[in-house]
């Protein structure tokens, strides 16, 4: 049942002002969110004021609400402290969530013990061992666990020690233990080699290597040479990983390096573990439900759940993200749990700046490896297609999937996208963009009418001029062409991107938007050495050199049948988009759906139900690709649109600033914001320019 507003008026008055965390339900019961605030009443009264104040995820969420309720806390950091329990307790959908947090292994070292052990755990508790991590998965250990057996001669076993075996097992003979089982070793010798371990965890290698020295001299100089040998091999060894682990961190503090890259609702963080400069550690972390969060909630929400159960907090976190407004209460959480300062780090130039570049880069990468895999299984695309064929009964295979998605703030510059996946991967040749011109304000429905009437009209036309039959054949079919692969069809790309309501990208487009999809709004990743390589699109160089070609190629590919429409949006696009196909006659020809993001539900008209397919699916995923995919080009076409449109206005609002001299001087500065920092001599030494108008520009700008 949902909340009237008298009685949200009602419960909002009572609310306390102090602070706490406050959780909202649906009418299932179910948990949507968790949060925080200083105080309630206040934090709690934003989401139930004008929803134009409210980011599209949080209206959305809000749309949904059916009661809340909430905890007081004595203070701030509380609230802080128990938000994290109950995001890690209910998992909502609209709370970014480390995934699987609770299953993360660690390697302890028990102290206690009389001949310590090194081994895996998936439990911590407060009993004096040293745990290291958490890592990424119980592949991350085993490989550490691998190395650390290699370079530090421990016992992997788990006999009882008393030291009266008669002979050691082989891993004394190939020099992987000291064999304390045989009593050749006692306590305190085997106990060194425990603490050698644990330095080497922290990266106090330089220690290890003097110590490890000091031994191989004394045993050669009394002429132990097998011993002295062994020693020498085992330094050796670690030189070699502590050359490979070196990193110019501009310090000798410990740090942990964080950047991240998102896609498909996802986010991969990509965590540097450095110890005294050198990065010991590298391990990789996915995020869930983050998909329309701003950056710096995203890392706000990782830094909180994954320092909440790591058993060690470097002095130094250096992200590549701000924590938003969250920073000084998380920084002084942190420094509890550490019991010493911990400072939080965004740095903007220098080999700090260079470090959460490198981490970036390597998320972005590792998300793209995880995309590209999965795509490259065809049995993991023959077994989505299916799926998702078989969930919404779909009268043919989805070979040919469009998605269609809207984007703009406020109505102000409104363009829309659309995406097309043939055979499960992305057509990115036949992907469109559109500006949209005859809606006037904040109406999404109609934007999406306008976008679909002006690609389906063409479709209708072909399909009235050729008999509703050609239809069948799905995607493998231009109508009114011979039957043929749709794959073999390349559109004309428009030479100078001109402004037309049926745009195609320009070749300078292909090379910064195509490729797959990693980025759920577009901005890709920021910053030096984040941005990542899109796979270019493979063009026939044939319809670039033949402009007759053009118009009938562009045709072509208007004319193809989807096999499956997708409208990005819950019931109320989809019915804005089926009373279009309703318009032109094309229901029977093209089946629709919509998804929406709130539980990823799949829409069908005339369907009040909606169709969930299972989370971890591959048809799920291959949904929510196309419809992220058509999400990042909706929004990164209105950037680029917002972005001309500040830089034309600032410039063409000084007389004597042409379109000439501004491409001269954009050519020249890039930016209108370099323009301002500059001198008036350069300004003036632009060609076309002259000292009084470089004068003028200054005053203008």
């Amino acid at each position: 049942m949902t909340l009237t507003a008298e009685a949200i008026s009602d419960r909002l008055a009572a609310t306390p002002t102090q602070p706490g965390v406050y959780t909202m339900r649906d009418a299932a019961g179910g948990v949507l969110y968790v949060g925080k605030s200083a105080s309630l009443r206040h934090r709690l009264r934003s989401y139930f004021g004008s929803p134009a104040n409210l980011e599209p995820k949080v209206r959305r969420m809000v749309s949904l609400i059916a009661d809340f309720e909430y905890l007081v806390t004595d203070t701030e950091a509380e609230a802080l402290i128990l938000e994290n329990t109950l995001i890690k307790r209910h998992k909502p959908p609209y709370n970014a969530r480390l995934k699987d947090d609770k299953t993360y292994p660690f390697i302890k070292i028990d102290l206690s013990e009389e001949f310590p052990q090194v081994y895996f755990t998936r439990r911590v508790k407060s009993d004096g061992a040293r745990y290291f991590g958490p890592y990424a998965s119980a592949g991350s250990v085993r490989t550490t666990l691998a190395l650390l057996k290699k370079l530090f001669p421990y016992r992997s076993c788990t006999k009882l020690i008393t030291g009266d075996e008669e002979r050691p097992c082989l891993e004394y003979f190939i020099h992987r233990c000291v064999a304390p089982c045989t009593g050749y070793v006692g306590k305190e010798e085997y106990r060194g080699v425990i603490q050698q371990v644990i330095m080497f965890m922290e990266g106090k290698t330089d220690r290890v290597l003097k110590e490890l020295r000091g031994k191989m001299q004394e045993a050669a100089e009394a002429l132990q040479y097998e011993r002295a040998a062994i020693l020498r091999d085992q330094i050796r060894a670690i030189e070699r990983v502590n050359e490979q682990q070196k990193v110019d961190s501009g310090g000798q503090e410990d740090q942990d390096v964080l950047g991240m890259a998102s896609g498909g609702g996802e986010t991969w963080v990509e965590v540097f573990f450095i110890r005294r400069g050198k990065l010991i550690g590298r391990d990789h972390f996915l995020m869930e439900g983050t998909q329309d969060d701003e950056p710096s909630q995203v890392m706000a929400g990782f830094v909180k759940q994954f320092y909440d159960s790591a058993p060690h907090i470097p002095r130094e976190l250096i992200l590549q993200h701000p924590l938003g407004e969250e920073a000084p209460l998380i920084e002084e959480w942190l420094a509890r749990k550490r019991g010493q300062r911990v400072r939080l780090l965004v740095p903007e130039r220098g080999k700090k700046r260079r470090l959460a570049s490198m981490a970036a880069e390597n998320a972005a990468q590792g998300l793209k490896q995880r995309a590209i895999k999965w795509q490259s299984d065809s049995d993991n695309l023959q077994q989505a297609i299916h799926e998702v064929a078989e969930a919404l009964n779909l009268p043919r295979l989805p070979h040919r999937m469009e998605c269609y998605d809207i984007s703009n703030i406020q109505g102000s510059n409104p363009v829309g996208s659309m995406v097309v996946f043939e055979g499960g991967r992305p057509k990115n040749g036949h992907y469109r963009r559109f500006q949209i011109k005859g809606v006037q304000g904040v109406d999404d429905y109609s934007m999406m009418q306008e976008m679909l009437r002006r690609r389906f009209r063409r479709l209708a036309e072909h399909l009235q001029a050729n008999g509703a039959e050609s239809a069948d054949v799905g995607a493998s079919r231009l109508v009114g062409t011979p039957l043929r692969p749709a794959q073999d069809t390349m559109p004309a790309l428009s030479p100078k991107g001109k402004d037309r309501g049926e745009d195609v990208l320009s070749p300078s487009l292909l090379k910064e938007e195509e490729g797959l999809p990693l980025s759920l709004d577009g901005r890709g990743i920021q910053g030096e050495g984040e941005a990542f390589a899109q796979e270019a699109v493979a063009v026939e160089t044939d319809d670039l050199r033949r402009p007759a070609s053009q118009a009938g190629a562009k045709e072509e590919t208007w004319g193809i049948v989807p096999d499956l429409v997708v409208i990005d949006g819950g019931k109320g696009h989809l019915s804005a988009a089926h009373q279009v196909f309703l318009e032109l006659g094309i229901t029977e020809a093209v089946p629709l759906a919509s998804l929406a993001k709130e539980r990823e539900e799949l829409f069908l008209p005339h369907d009040p139900d909606p169709i969930l397919l299972p989370r971890g699916s591959p048809g799920l995923f291959l949904v929510q690709r196309l419809r992220d995919e058509a999400h990042r080009f909706a929004i990164t076409y209105h950037r680029q649109r917002r972005s001309k449109g500040s830089v034309t206005s600032a410039l063409d609002a000084i007389a004597g600033i042409g379109p000439k001299r501004r491409r001269a001087l954009l050519r020249q500065f890039g930016s209108v914001a370099v323009m301002k920092e500059t001198s008036l001599q350069d300004l003036a030494g632009v060609p076309g320019m002259t000292v009084k108008l470089a004068q003028k520009l200054k005053e203008g700008l």
